[in-house]
């Protein structure tokens, strides 16, 4: 931009074409003036100085680092700038359970009790600076990748270089243990503090709230990551037991289940064997209980035989809760 010997009107602009051409263009009005810059490429990273000759005053300098994140441009003014910086983010970040699956779907199921296991993988991210001086290119270290449980961060975290460009990040849970339902497990991810980190995890949500419940995980896409929990029935109660039956005269027996998620199915059985013997109508009272009844007629065979009331988690078919008693018939 030179304007010895002429007016602002006929300034003469030039801009060397190996470098910006066409893409940079300079502006005396508005002030201050300014240098815009279109299209920006990684390559464009570095010291830009700005250098205003006077006739008879000295001349004067400043200067600006500019920083390429990405397809993001951040400069920062200084008047003694040494180092310059390109910078892209990671661009992938996984989980993974402790058998080297992405938490997409079901693992489990997981006791109340044992260990969790997320493996945090990232990849991408890179972090090069350059000497002005010199023009001599250093690397950084690969991003930072770091476990927070509900926004606080895990301290005592080990990162791990397995591969170039990939950095891997372990969360070990000894015991899950109740504090730790509904919480939030979030890995976060970052080569720069100029822009947002990426970020995923998981949510630990207890879908109801028992003693001792069996649990089980699932996993889904974060921010909807949802590590939730089937929970057996806590209690299975025949609320009255007759002390005797009359043979061949119709009764209604109730049972209540409790606690269970999702919803309990219950089965009868006579002396361990299933029993078709009658009507069988079950109700769900709320979410969580579901309330079973059977109507008969005894026979005198049924006279010493145990009549039992089973409810199932459909999700946890090796954890029953059972209610039971002994009938006594007699005849008329």
């Amino acid at each position: 931009f030179d304007v010895r010997g002429k007016s602002l009107s006929d300034v003469v602009h030039w801009s060397d074409p190996q470098v910006f051409g066409h893409r940079a263009q300079f502006f005396t009005v508005p002030k201050p003036a300014t240098l815009h810059l279109e299209k920006v490429l990684l390559e464009d990273q570095g010291i830009y100085r700005c250098r205003v000759d006077f006739r008879t005053n000295p001349t004067r300098n400043s200067a600006l680092n500019l920083t390429v994140i990405g397809k993001f441009v951040i400069g920062k003014v200084g008047t003694d700038c040494t180092v310059c910086s390109v910078t892209v983010p990671p661009h992938q970040i996984m989980i993974y359970d402790n058998m080297g699956r992405n938490v997409s779907g079901v693992v489990g199921p997981l006791e109340e009790g044992s260990k969790l296991v997320l493996t945090c993988e990232v990849r991408g991210g890179k972090l090069h600076r350059m000497n002005p001086d010199d023009g001599r290119v250093t690397g950084n270290p690969p991003p930072t990748v770091s476990w927070f449980v509900n926004g606080r961060l895990v301290a005592g975290q080990r990162e791990v270089l397995t591969k170039p460009k990939v950095v891997v990040n372990r969360l070990d849970i000894k015991e899950v243990t109740r504090d730790k339902l509904n919480s939030t497990f979030k890995c976060q991810a970052s080569n720069t503090n100029l822009i947002t980190p990426i970020e995923n995890g998981v949510q630990l949500e207890l879908l109801r709230n028992f003693h001792k419940p069996r649990l089980q995980c699932v996993f889904h896409t974060f921010p909807n990551n949802v590590l939730s929990f089937a929970v057996r029935p806590l209690h299975v109660i025949i609320p009255t037991k007759p002390m005797q039956l009359v043979a061949n005269e119709e009764i209604t027996i109730h049972c209540q289940v409790t606690g269970s998620r999702p919803r309990a199915v219950v089965s009868w059985s006579r002396d361990n064997r299933e029993f078709k013997r009658g009507k069988f109508h079950d109700t769900d009272s709320n979410e969580s209980l579901v309330l079973s009844s059977v109507s008969f007629a005894p026979v005198p065979e049924d006279d010493g035989t145990v009549l039992k009331c089973i409810g199932t988690n459909p999700k946890l078919l090796a954890y029953s809760q059972e209610d039971s008693f002994r009938l006594n018939v007699v005849c008329k």
